[in-house]
């Protein structure tokens, strides 16, 4: 193979690579979201009940 070739599979396994990544962030994106608006919305309902925290 010459060096074009090369070139040209590198940049496919590459463009390749970074669509499967982008696609499991996203997946997990999706999953952890909506865990960390519970989280929070746990803590900051913690802090109104037992009152030992100022809210902004």
């Amino acid at each position: 193979m010459d060096d074009k070739t090369k070139r040209i599979i590198t940049i496919i396994v590459a463009i390749f690579l970074l669509i499967t990544v982008i696609s499991i962030v996203g997946f997990i994106l999706k999953k952890l979201i909506p865990l960390a608006i519970l989280v929070i919305a746990g803590y900051i309902v913690y802090r109104l009940f037992t009152k030992k925290g100022k809210l902004y």
